[in-house]
C-alpha cells in the first residue's frame, strides 16, 4: 500500500472517529437537556421549550434507529465473513504456487 493511500485511510478514520464522536456528544446533550426541561413551566401550544425537545427526541430516535441498522448490518457481514473464512480451508488444497515455491527445471 502506497503512503497516500496509508494517508486517505487515516484521514478517513479520523473523520469517521470525529462524526461519530459528534453524533455520541449530540446524544448526550439531548438526553441532557430533555431530563433538565422536562418539568418545566410550559406556556401553552408554542412553547419553545416543548419544541425544542421534541426535536431532542426526533434526534435520538434518528441516530438510534441508525445505529441499530449499522449493527445489525455488521453483525451480518461479520458472521458471512466468517463463516466464509471458516469453508475456505476446507475447499481449497494445498499446492506449491499456494506455497509460493519456485519451479525452476
Amino acid at each position: 500500500m502506497h503512503s497516500a493511500d496509508k494517508k486517505q485511510n487515516y484521514m478517513r478514520s479520523g473523520i469517521a472517529a470525529f462524526v461519530g464522536a459528534m453524533l455520541l456528544i449530540g446524544m448526550l446533550f439531548s438526553h441532557i437537556y430533555i431530563a433538565n426541561e422536562y418539568h418545566h413551566d410550559c406556556t401553552g401550544e408554542e412553547c419553545p421549550i416543548c419544541q425544542c425537545i421534541a426535536e431532542c427526541e426526533a434526534f435520538i430516535e434518528q441516530i438510534s434507529t441508525g445505529v441499530i441498522l449499522f449493527i445489525a448490518i455488521a453483525a451480518v457481514i461479520f458472521a458471512v465473513s466468517k463463516t466464509v473464512q471458516s469453508f475456505k480451508g476446507d475447499f481449497l488444497s494445498n499446492t506449491l504456487v499456494s506455497f509460493k515455491v519456485r519451479l525452476n527445471n
